[in-house]
């Protein structure tokens, strides 16, 4: 059913923008250059979930994401990239809204109290939309071996296999950790030859597709790590950002 509104939207807006005279009107929306699409996503909850709260001062603690999730609305997404385009689906934003099927009816979903970890999401969003690539942007750059000591160092390029043997990310659960871990979920599981993952800087967006920033996971890194060359004493230090962001 929601496919189907979806496809008749982009239909509609087709049609409408044939009769335009003003480039970008979008159903009374004038001067608009692109349409963004917020979708919230409901992520399937395939599993057991156990949370303990003592009282209400102190902080409510659930289990970590499951591996067996489904994003039940990944179609909606698909219609919009595939019938429009020029459309920018907003999706995944905070992992979704956590569910789970009612085993006396398996049809009816229920909310659970659950934190769905936004990373692997969206590198489950990435595999099933069959995506070349999936980018982390953070706000500390890439991957670093040592960080924030005087020895640190950003890796250029990283196979899975490497992040994985010198567990890369472990020390830092809350951070650098699930970011890491998404990126090796997205290349590991990928049907496409050549899939790439990449960690780094928002401010260095741009850059990160040429891989001058940042660092690209990939399975064909010769000797599993391509270290990135210092850029001097300031440059080769990574940007400490508010919250911890490290990699081990």
């Amino acid at each position: 059913m929601q496919r189907h509104l979806l496809m008749q939207l982009c239909k509609k807006r087709k049609e409408k923008k044939l009769n335009e005279t003003q480039h970008g009107c979008f159903w009374g929306l004038s001067k608009a250059c692109s349409v963004i699409f917020v979708l919230v996503l409901f992520t399937y909850w395939d599993g057991q979930m156990h949370s303990t709260s003592d009282d209400l001062t102190k902080q409510h603690t659930c289990t970590e994401t499951p591996g067996n999730t489904r994003i039940l609305q990944i179609e909606a997404i698909k219609t919009l990239l595939e019938e429009s385009p020029d459309i920018l689906p907003i999706a995944c934003g905070g992992g979704g809204i956590p569910v789970a099927r009612i085993p006396s009816n398996p049809q009816t979903l229920t909310g659970v109290e659950a934190v769905i970890d936004k990373d692997r999401c969206g590198a489950k969003l990435a595999n099933e939309l069959e995506a070349d690539g999936y980018i982390i942007l953070t706000d500390g750059g890439g991957i670093w071996q040592n960080f924030g000591k005087p020895d640190a160092r950003e890796m250029k390029r990283a196979s899975p296999e490497y992040l994985l043997g010198t567990k890369a990310g472990k020390k830092f659960p809350g951070s650098m950790g699930p970011k890491i871990q998404a990126a090796i979920d997205f290349v590991q599981n990928s049907k496409k030859d050549g899939a790439w993952a990449a960690i780094g800087d928002l401010k260095d967006a741009a850059k990160i597709f040429s891989n001058e920033e940042g660092t690209l996971v990939r399975e064909d890194v010769e000797e599993g790590v391509v270290w990135r060359e210092a850029k001097g004493a300031a440059g080769s230090q990574p940007k400490q950002s508010k919250a911890p962001h490290k990699s081990g």
